[in-house]
């Protein structure tokens, strides 16, 4: 009879056994429902509360941007130049005789181009940021005294050379080379790449995600 009784026993803690399974499953399921139930409530609650936090933008947070840089130097031209140099005591348009000094002079130089960021205009209308860039212009013009060479000098007794000669004439051929690097398109250059600069400024500013979303820019030439 024992034997009997703990066989009808067994199936009993079998089907406990299942029943304790079964209930395990249902909270783990419960438990994952509430959880992606209250990441979805979370995300819907305070998902809105940081999309309405975030900064507006204004002429003035936009002017602050460009505090950063006082000059935006964008195009470097390097070249070397060679000129000569002649010069008599003219009577009327007569050269005196013997009096007549020469050299020959070289150097190597730079000259910087870009956009001066005090004269740049920021303005915002509604979601349109509108940025005026001015002409840009020779920012520095920079000779290597180093590489400055003076040769084949011929002087006159009458009319002897000096520093002031080689000085102003190395001032005279400087403009002269700054002419020649406008003329080749610096400055044209300098105002576009000085446009990608900005944009990439304040593209990284827009994108940044602290601020309001869905605002534009557009350049405009002063």
């Amino acid at each position: 009879m024992e034997k009997e009784k703990e066989e009808k026993k067994k199936p009993s803690f079998l089907l406990q056994g299942i029943y304790q399974k079964i209930a395990g499953i249902v909270l783990i399921a419960l438990a994952a429902v509430l959880f992606l139930g209250g990441i979805r409530l979370g995300r819907l609650l305070y998902g809105t509360k940081v999309t309405q936090e975030k900064t507006k933008i204004t002429e003035a947070l936009l002017a602050g941007q460009l505090k950063k840089e006082n000059e935006l130097s964008t195009v470097t031209y390097f070249y070397t130049n060679m000129g000569k140099y002649e010069n008599s005591i003219q009577v009327g348009s007569t050269s005196i005789p013997f009096t007549k000094k020469s050299f020959i002079i070289s150097y190597d130089g730079k000259i910087k181009a870009g956009v001066d960021m005090n004269k740049v205009e920021v303005r915002l209308d509604g979601r349109v940021i509108t940025i005026t860039v001015p002409e840009a212009e020779i920012l520095s013009h920079e000779v290597d005294e180093g590489s400055v060479q003076v040769y084949d000098e011929k002087n006159s007794v009458f009319n002897g050379l000096s520093v002031e000669d080689v000085t102003s004439f190395e001032e005279d051929q400087k403009s002269k080379m700054e002419q020649k690097a406008v003329e080749s398109g610096i400055l044209k250059e300098a105002e576009e790449n000085a446009k990608e600069a900005l944009s990439g400024i304040y593209q990284v500013f827009l994108e940044s995600g602290e601020y309001e979303e869905g605002y534009s820019l557009q350049f405009v030439d002063q």
